[in-house]
């Protein structure tokens, strides 16, 4: 059936508005099934196996479109669910349209966005991750962003100027409604990033300071990656600061660096990485990540995949080993988790 036809009848169960207005705007029905075994050594449970959905990539039914409205402008739509497959059910804390919703207008003077979507700081690393912040080796288990999606938000993006792009959001309330009773410094965030890619090379960073009520919690990120063809090596150093008073539960004086690459390697690719968690002031708090995977293309939208993990943590550290929708399985201080898991992934 032809996709446009399918994405149709997905809005009209959805009760979307988008019959009326199929005719001039041009609508895609995308998503993403991964469902796969995971296999933890843990503290509590010993051995602990189960079947996980989105073990790669979060589970995912989308709806995007874009109408040319002449002069090179164009108005951009986008709304996307996120689904357990393993249960039926919704991810995002079970909101209908969690993943993202945004509208745009974009041109040659870039794009100008407004909603629900990714940060700056994802949207950089999870370009330089080998894991594109999936799996059981992804950056996210060993540094944690700020926030991952922000509500409100405003967005712009410039066009590529001789590869260099710029990105800059706010948002008055990242995680909730925007509220007139708010206090004006909770939750506001912003956030920047900057990008050159030419040829084998890719290099930028971000920035992200969010309010936590009296205090600033400022994260920060520097990254490249290299492709030598045979390999593409990835590189990043990230910050994490919020030492005033007020930051309570959000303090944290942190330092991280990763090396990573990714192989091509038969009709897949090998993925590897090593990232490392410095907790300033602290030396029983450390942890350190190692991670190795594979992907194997069946075709160019399955494929399967199996990874392999450890996290190593000093005395006074606990972190442990989440994958790209689920959460790592409890561990005490000082325990160093395991974990495998196998899967395959379907793009439409």
């Amino acid at each position: 059936m032809n996709k446009k036809l399918v994405a149709l009848a997905v809005a009209g169960v959805f009760a979307l508005p988008l019959a009326a207005q199929a005719q001039s705007t041009n609508v895609t029905l995308y998503g993403i099934v991964d469902l796969g075994v995971r296999v933890d050594r843990t503290q509590n449970a010993g051995t602990l196996m189960r079947v996980e959905d989105g073990i790669e990539s979060g589970n995912r039914i989308g709806l995007k479109g874009s109408e040319d409205l002449g002069g090179g402008l164009k108005a951009n739509f986008l709304l996307e669910t996120g689904i357990q497959t393993d249960t039926g059910g919704f991810t995002q804390g079970s909101l209908p349209w969690g993943r993202q919703t945004w509208v745009s207008m974009s041109g040659g003077f870039g794009e100008v966005k407004m909603g629900r979507m990714y940060a700056t700081e994802f949207n950089q690393l999870a370009g330089v991750d080998p894991f594109g912040y999936g799996l059981t080796a992804h950056v996210a288990n060993i540094y944690v962003a700020n926030i991952i999606r922000k509500n409100n938000a405003v967005e712009y993006t410039t066009p590529a100027m001789g590869g260099l792009v710029v990105q800059v959001q706010y948002t008055g309330n990242a995680s909730a409604n925007e509220a007139t009773t708010n206090p004006k410094d909770v939750g506001r965030n912003m956030g920047f990033r900057v990008n050159y890619a030419a040829g084998p090379i890719s290099v930028g960073g971000s920035f992200e300071t969010l309010d936590v009520g009296p205090a600033n919690r400022r994260h920060f990120t520097l990254n490249g990656t290299y492709n030598l063809g045979v390999a593409k090596l990835a590189a990043s150093v990230m910050s994490a600061k919020c030492t005033h008073s007020g930051c309570g539960a959000s303090a944290i004086d942190d330092r991280y660096w990763l090396l990573g690459a990714t192989v091509p390697l038969g009709n897949g690719a090998l993925y590897a990485t090593y990232a490392n968690r410095d907790v300033r002031g602290s030396s029983t708090a450390d942890s350190a990540m190692l991670g190795v995977g594979y992907d194997y293309n069946l075709s160019k939208r399955t494929n399967v995949y199996a990874v392999v993990s450890r996290m190593n943590n000093k005395s006074g550290a606990a972190l442990g080993l989440g994958d790209s929708s689920n959460g790592a399985p409890a561990n005490g201080l000082g325990y160093d988790p395991t974990a495998f898991a196998v899967g395959v992934r379907h793009k439409f």
